[in-house]
């Protein structure tokens, strides 16, 4: 919960909570209402302070876009070697109208765009989440497969701690805002998580939400002009339905300059009427003297399967239809995104960058442009010094995640694998024919419109090994502490150091009593610094002036007492110094280990609690999962909901 007290600031405030019952109808009837209780924790009552931030951000994402809606993303030599390849793209390739999207097209001209991207996901939440955590969310704890996050899968990805642009930029000192059509950024929502965001405005319109979200852009604009800010505007269209208006639609020629199918030609009207809202917005960025600087991103969360040879029924996965729709299938139409960047006098003006590149880079290069560190986590390259370089993108794997189904890019092959409930489809246009798919190859050379699968061909065995192991490396786990350990797994015990915004010498020695099994996987710090034996070890690292850095302890037994010093800058740590459990509070004893039942309760947690280390001075220990050894296992069944459903409203559990 967060309250502005602006208005009272050098002034003394008292704060007084009052709780209210909600009314019972039966309850009331009897003449009373239930009881209600108020709680206060760990309040941090802060202001924003200036920023060294060079720039701010605007960041625009056109749900569902294609790039090869926008003229200023077709390369014309490119569209002719497609046309006249072995295996022509067909309806595959949407045709380039230009004056479809004027404002885009004068963005380009301003900037620089990618004409190869790709989305690492076919999807909203799990695409979202890898442009602005620079990370596949599957490395966060997420599958991309459900649409409503169990919460095993929720509690890994908060304890994740991820690389959230949107944190990086608060700490900096900008003002974030997200102005949405887009539940899955909410954190309170069974679909959604919490993206790092300060504020979220989410507008549930339907076709109606473009307007209201660039209304409310617009008014955020004006009111804070004189701030640095990351404001992440997410428009809704052109996702389904398509109901575009009468003169967008009029933009779009009829065939053969134009698609030949309707749904098509509204799908790209639908563009038209998300250009003029982004036009607005940089209309305005121009009144109020900011285009000069503020970065400029227009992207897409994923692609849309628009062609007929492409359309089937997915039977084991919602029986969803792939035509017009995203999500499942893993083609070039359904993943291929938009990247456009603009930055007067940063970013080249005019340019195109061929050579495929992901979403994933995103995040890296805007920390590059506004100076903020680069976290160690990241997956992408800065693609506004690729921009510079005059060169093309670095030949790499690139890899997006779908539901039950993967896909990676290399060189001119596509190849998809996909699990059990992916493989039975049903291809509408050949008389229903139901087929199980296990895999897919594509050569996009002769194949652009990936008409003809080569996975069963003797003649290219190999390369679907070659392409299938590199897959599966990258679909390896990444291993993040989880609540759905196995029951008798240890738990892991997440220690965290923040020094203030300052970089400081910590020392440590951590010793396992009774030498028992001591484990380690370091966080944000190299794994040289730790010194392991068998019972003990030594961490010799510095804290990060912007992220916190640690390790994570496996113990064997997990009831076996841990012991520990810690030293900031050659000064032991004492009580006051070290914070447990999931208000990050101090614990009586904390600062010796977790020896015993008492500090093992107060230590338990379900996620880490929110800790800023520009502010905070410490080390922050957890112990997730296993059991406290007292009388009770801590934390658990409804109680364990209610605690965390409150930490997350509160902003503790991030």
């Amino acid at each position: 919960m967060r309250y502005d007290l602006e208005r009272w600031s050098g002034k003394d405030v008292e704060l007084e909570i009052r709780t209210e019952a909600s009314p019972n109808a039966a309850v009331a009837a009897e003449g009373a209402l239930p009881p209600a209780l108020a709680l206060l924790g760990a309040p941090r009552i802060t202001r924003r302070g200036p920023t060294r931030l060079p720039y701010s951000v605007l960041w625009i994402v056109v749900d569902s876009l294609r790039p090869d809606v926008i003229a200023s993303f077709h390369d014309p030599n490119a569209d002719a070697k497609k046309r006249a390849a072995k295996r022509p793209p067909g309806d595959t390739l949407l045709p380039s109208i230009p004056g479809l999207t004027p404002h885009l097209d004068a963005l380009a001209k301003r900037g620089t765009v990618y004409r190869d991207a790709i989305s690492a996901a076919p999807w909203t939440r799990p695409g979202t989440l890898a442009m602005l955590a620079g990370m596949h969310s599957k490395d966060l704890g997420l599958s991309p497969l459900p649409w409503i996050i169990p919460e095993p899968m929720l509690d890994a990805y908060y304890r994740s701690e991820p690389p959230l642009l949107a944190l990086s930029m608060r700490r900096a000192g900008a003002r974030t805002d997200a102005i949405v059509n887009n539940n899955f950024m909410l954190g309170y929502a069974a679909v959604g998580v919490d993206m790092g965001f300060e504020r979220v405005d989410d507008f549930r319109y339907r076709t109606a939400d473009t307007h209201e979200v660039t209304e409310a852009a617009l008014a955020t604009l004006r009111a804070h002009k004189d701030e640095r800010f990351f404001y992440f505007v997410n428009y809704n269209s052109p996702h389904d339905p398509y109901d575009p208006p009468d003169e967008c639609v009029a933009r779009v020629p009829k065939p053969p300059l134009g698609p030949r199918d309707d749904s098509v030609a509204r799908y790209m009207a639908e563009a038209c009427k998300d250009d003029a809202a982004i036009g607005k917005l940089m209309a305005e960025l121009d009144a109020l003297g900011l285009r000069e600087k503020t970065l400029v991103v227009v992207t897409a969360d994923h692609g849309e399967t628009l062609s007929q040879a492409h359309e089937f029924v997915a039977e084991g996965l919602d029986q969803v239809n792939t035509r017009f729709h995203h999500a499942f299938a893993m083609y070039e139409e359904t993943t291929r995104i938009p990247i456009l960047l603009s930055l007067p006098g940063v970013v080249p003006e005019g340019k195109a960058v061929d050579g495929r590149v992901s979403n994933l880079d995103l995040a890296p290069t805007v920390a590059s442009v506004l100076h903020l560190d680069q976290d160690p986590r990241w997956q992408g390259i800065d693609l506004v010094a690729l921009a510079k370089s005059g060169q093309r993108a670095p030949e790499r794997p690139i890899v997006t995640l779908g539901r039950a189904s993967a896909a990676i890019f290399w060189g001119k092959w596509r190849y998809a694998l996909r699990e059990n409930e992916a493989r039975k489809v049903t291809l509408v246009h050949q008389e229903g024919a139901t087929i199980n798919v296990a895999d897919e190859l594509f050569d996009l050379d002769e194949d652009p419109g990936e008409s003809k699968s080569l996975s069963g061909s003797p003649a290219h065995a190999a390369t679907v090994a070659d392409l299938r192991a590199r897959l599966q490396l990258a679909l390896a786990p990444k291993k993040a502490a989880s609540t759905d350990d196995k029951a008798g797994a240890a738990p892991i015990v997440m220690v965290r150091f923040a020094g203030a915004g300052k970089v400081r010498r910590v020392f440590a020695t951590i010793r396992v009593k009774g030498g028992k099994s001591l484990a380690f996987a370091p966080f944000g710090i190299s794994k040289d610094a730790v010194k392991p034996g068998e019972s003990l070890l030594t961490v010799d690292a510095v804290t990060a002036k912007e992220t916190l850095v640690g390790l994570d302890l496996t113990v064997l037994p997990d009831l076996a007492p841990l012991e520990w010093t810690f030293t900031f800058d050659d000064k032991t740590l004492l009580d006051d110094m070290v914070f447990g459990g999931p208000l990050g509070v101090t614990v009586p004893g904390l600062s010796r280990g977790i020896l015993d039942a008492g500090t093992r309760t107060f230590a338990a947690a379900r996620a880490f609690p929110f800790v800023d280390p520009t502010i905070d001075d410490g080390v922050f220990v957890v112990r997730i999962g296993g059991d406290s050894g007292g009388p009770e296992r801590v934390a658990g069944g409804a109680a364990a909901a209610e605690v965390q459903s409150a930490l997350k409203q509160w902003g503790y559990a991030k």
